[in-house]
C-alpha cells in the first residue's frame, strides 16, 4: 500500500501559530517483515525546524495513530533519543511518557503518544519501537501539540490493520453459489460508518450556604483577693443605733462563648459554554482514522 514517508507540520500556519516539526518514517531503520520469530520494526525521526520567531512554538508531544488492535503487551522494545541522548521510557506506571491513548483531548485522536518536549529550533527526536506481531503498513495520522495548540490532518506510514494470523491456501476457497433473490441468499456487508466527535465546554457550579452561630454557656464568677470592710459615713451616737460600713469585693466573670459557621453545599450542576463548540472527525483519506 501507499504511504507518506514524512508528514510536514513547519509550514502549517493555521491559527497563527506553528509547531515547526517534521515527522519522517525512518525505512532504513525498520523492519516491516520481520523473519520468524523476530519483531516487527519501526522507526521515527522528528526535526524542529523553527526560528526565535514568536508564531513559532515548542512541541509538547505527539501521537501516532497506529491501529487500535495494538495493545500495550504488544509492544516491545520503546527507544527514545534527544540530540543524541538516550532517554527513559515509561510505557506503564507512574508518570508514563510513552502511552496508549483511545482519546486524546486535545487532537482528537487515539494512538501511540510520546509526551516528550522539544524546542522549536534545533532539536531532533528520534524515535523506535517494535511490535511482537506482524501488522500491515499504510498511512496512519501523526499529530502535533504544544502551546495549548493541535495541528492534525498529515499522515505518514504506520503498523495498520489486524494481523492475519489463520492464512488459507486459494484452493481451499469455497465456490460460490450463485445469486438468487431469495430472502436467505442475500449478501450482507459490514456497517459503513462516518464518525465525528464534537466538544463542547461546561461551566461547573456548586451552591455553597456559609451560616455563622454562637453559643453562650454559663457564666463563672470568681472572687479575687480579699474582703474589704470600710467604716460608713453615718456617726454613731449610742449603743442602740445600727452600723453604717460598706463591703466590698472584686470579682471575676468568666462568660464562655463559641463562635463557628456551618457550611453547606448544594447539588452540583453543569451550564452549556456557548462562546466555543467544536466538530472534530478523523481524516477520511485512508481506514487508519482514529477516534
Amino acid at each position: 500500500m501507499s504511504y507518506n514517508i514524512n508528514a510536514d507540520y513547519s509550514e502549517e500556519t493555521g491559527d497563527g501559530i506553528i509547531l515547526p516539526f517534521v515527522v519522517e518514517l525512518d525505512e532504513s531503520n525498520c523492519e516491516f517483515n520481520p523473519e520468524s520469530g523476530s519483531n516487527q520494526k519501526f522507526s521515527y525521526t522528528v526535526t524542529a525546524k523553527g526560528t526565535n520567531d514568536s508564531a513559532y512554538k515548542d512541541l509538547q508531544y505527539m501521537i501516532l495513530g497506529i491501529d487500535e488492535n495494538i495493545d500495550a503487551g504488544q509492544i516491545k522494545n520503546i527507544s527514545v533519543v534527544i540530540n543524541g541522548k538516550s532517554q527513559t521510557v515509561r510505557l506503564s506506571g507512574g508518570n508514563p511518557n510513552v502511552s496508549l491513548v483511545t482519546l486524546d483531548p486535545n487532537t482528537g485522536y487515539s494512538g501511540l503518544k510520546f509526551e516528550f518536549s522539544l524546542s522549536k529550533t534545533d532539536d531532533i527526536m528520534q524515535i523506535s519501537f517494535e511490535l511482537s506481531e506482524e501488522y500491515g503498513i499504510d498511512s496512519i495520522p501523526v499529530c502535533l501539540y504544544g502551546s495549548k495548540t493541535a495541528k492534525t490532518g498529515l499522515t505518514i506510514g504506520g503498523p495498520f490493520g489486524q494481523p492475519d494470523t489463520s492464512p488459507f491456501e486459494e484452493e481451499d476457497e469455497p465456490e460460490e453459489e450463485p445469486e438468487d433473490d431469495s430472502e436467505d441468499d442475500k449478501k450482507c456487508f459490514d456497517d459503513l460508518t462516518c464518525e465525528k466527535y464534537s466538544y463542547k465546554d461546561y461551566n461547573i457550579s456548586v451552591p455553597v450556604s456559609v451560616t455563622p452561630y454562637a453559643v453562650a454557656f454559663e457564666p463563672e464568677v470568681k472572687c479575687i483577693g480579699d474582703l474589704i470592710i470600710s467604716p460608713g459615713i453615718k456617726p454613731f451616737e449610742n449603743k442602740s443605733d445600727s452600723l453604717d460600713f460598706e463591703i466590698t469585693q472584686k470579682i471575676s466573670v468568666i462568660t464562655p462563648v463559641k463562635f463557628g459557621v456551618k457550611t453547606c453545599y448544594g447539588e452540583t450542576c453543569a451550564d452549556e459554554d456557548e462562546s466555543e463548540s467544536e466538530e472534530s472527525e478523523p481524516d477520511t483519506d485512508s481506514a487508519s482514522e482514529y477516534s
